[in-house]
């Protein structure tokens, strides 16, 4: 995949900005339809205990790392620049659809056949929260650009790390919290961090 550094006109940008937003409800309500049948499996629940927390620093790192996609952030300097303005709904939507997503729905689906940690059980990285880390960051490769160069290629490889260690974090502190709220506070926290 090769994408093009070329200034993005105001109407693609809106575009875009619909079609993630439609994206976002389709996911949503897939989301919703799975988490009814099985509320504590996919996160449909407010957050158990506050544990999940002790995982935040660990996501900050990863954020600034570059696993974190938000303008000033090193996965933003890597990929495509969006020269218009980032919206607050873009900045609230991607988040929470990112962790619907990967912390709901594939860490829910997973967790159907391997084991996941529960609130106040001992601390470990278990299998679903690593795949879903590991889907996120190939998904966050995807969108860096081609790169030349030892300096670029190191950032890539940082960037990519970075977002392995914010997906295997956020991925315990749903674990942990039993929610996908957790992930998304999180998500939100780390944006707001690094803006």
């Amino acid at each position: 995949v090769i994408f093009l550094d070329i200034p993005l006109q105001h109407s693609v940008v809106e575009g875009i900005l619909s079609a993630a937003a439609i994206l976002s409800l389709v996911l949503c309500a897939v989301f919703l339809l799975k988490a009814r049948q099985a509320p504590g499996l996919y996160g449909w629940r407010l957050p158990a205990g506050l544990d999940w927390l002790t995982v935040l620093p660990a996501a900050l790192i990863g954020a600034a790392a570059g696993g974190i996609w938000i303008p000033g952030s090193l996965g933003h300097i890597q990929g495509l620049h969006n020269p218009s303005e980032v919206t607050a709904s873009a900045l609230l939507l991607l988040p929470a659809t990112v962790e619907i997503f990967f912390r709901g729905l594939i860490l829910g689906d997973l967790a159907t056949r391997l084991p996941i940690q529960k609130s106040g059980g001992r601390w470990f990285v278990s299998w679903p929260a690593f795949v879903s880390a590991a889907l996120y960051a190939l998904m966050f490769l995807l969108f860096l650009s081609p790169t030349s160069g030892q300096l670029q290629t190191s950032q890539g490889f940082v960037s990519v790390l970075g977002a392995v260690v914010f997906g295997i974090a956020l991925g315990v502190a749903r674990e942990r919290s039993e929610s996908v709220i957790a992930p998304i506070l999180l998500h939100w926290l780390c944006a707001a961090a690094l803006l």
